[in-house]
């Protein structure tokens, strides 16, 4: 154990909830291709790969900020570009998801505006996009406050 203390800084809690937005998102893409036939989200597995990673390199990001704050060392350029990585496929997924559903969407406000479950459809696409750019906006915002602060 170290020396130092470390104690965890804006930036970690904004990680956190990018993280549990990102796992939102994907709970809500299962979801939305599992309500009915004609609903298939075709790159679902692609999209939970993607999400994986991305959950996976911010706790990268995470691990080795606190690690140099443990030696006192600024920001390494692992974090950052483990961050930058991340944010890019959030964004992406959450772009994929709206991209599979624009025609489902777009039949709900026109023609079939009745369907129920693709109302349902609708939420839960909504939602899923909604939590991984909404991730990715905490990680933007994130990546500019300290994760770790000197005690």
């Amino acid at each position: 154990m170290s020396s130092t203390t470390v104690k965890k800084g804006v930036g970690l809690y904004l990680d956190v909830v990018a993280v549990v937005l990102a796992v939102v998102g994907v709970i809500a893409a299962v979801v939305s291709t599992t309500m009915g036939e004609g609903y298939e989200f075709s790159g679902l597995a692609m999209c939970i790969c993607l999400a994986v990673v991305a959950i996976a390199l911010v706790a990268v990001a995470a691990y080795t900020d606190l690690k140099r704050a443990e030696k006192g060392e600024g920001a390494g350029i692992v974090s950052m570009i483990a961050l930058g990585v991340a944010i890019f496929l959030m964004v992406f997924c959450g772009v994929q998801v709206v991209a599979s559903r624009a025609l489902a969407i777009s039949g709900l406000f026109s023609w079939n505006s009745m369907d129920t479950t693709g109302w349902q459809m609708f939420y839960a696409a909504a939602t899923s996009a909604g939590g991984f750019v909404l991730g990715a906006v905490l990680l933007t915002v994130g990546c500019f406050l300290p994760t770790a602060k000197q005690a």
